[in-house]
């Protein structure tokens, strides 16, 4: 009888772990680089919810970033170790860095000064931290053609169990195709 209670019980610590997804957006802070954004309103799903529409104007070239808040809305621990695409095939984007805000809440910490480099970070349970996404548009897209993205992936581990989810951003951001004289 212990046995099978102990055996039902490994199962399902080993399935919580495996399923586990604390990370999430809880209305800190977000925000996209003010000198890209062409356009930008609050949208809604037909279920009532609202969300952040950003609209970018595509030039090949120029930089740009976006930042928002990460939190553990767990009890467990996590330790983040990778955020953004595994490869570089992001569209009509790439991924030039990823930054962090400080480890605990201070007055600069929503400053991009107060950042530094991305190193996979541990993130206790009900913990936040701010990230930056330094990006560039690349490629040419065409007037009237886009590309739409309002998750970002990320690898995290728990327990020593790796998981990778897509985080839902707080905005949903629209690179829109311009009539850019560099292409063709």
């Amino acid at each position: 009888m212990l046995v099978a209670a102990l055996a039902l019980l490994l199962v399902a610590s080993v399935s919580f772990v495996a399923n586990y997804e604390p990370l999430r957006f809880l209305g800190g802070g977000s925000g996209v680089d003010a000198h890209v954004v062409a356009r930008q309103f609050d949208a809604y799903v037909p279920t009532g919810e609202s969300f952040t529409q950003v609209e970018l104007d595509h030039h090949p070239g120029q930089t740009f970033f976006f930042a928002f808040d990460v939190t553990n809305d767990g009890p467990l621990p996590v330790t983040i170790t990778h955020i953004g695409p595994s490869n570089d095939n992001t569209g009509p984007y790439r991924i030039s860095g990823v930054r962090l805000g400080p480890p605990v809440m201070r007055a600069d910490t929503y400053s991009r000064g107060a950042s530094t480099p991305f190193q996979p970070f541990a993130l206790p349970g009900h913990a936040m931290r701010y990230v930056w996404i330094d990006a560039e548009f690349v490629g040419c897209l065409q007037r009237s053609t886009g590309a739409i993205f309002g998750t970002m992936p990320m690898t995290f581990t728990v327990f020593g169990v790796t998981r990778q989810t897509e985080f839902v951003m707080p905005m949903t951001i629209v690179i829109s195709g311009t009539a850019d004289p560099s292409c063709p």
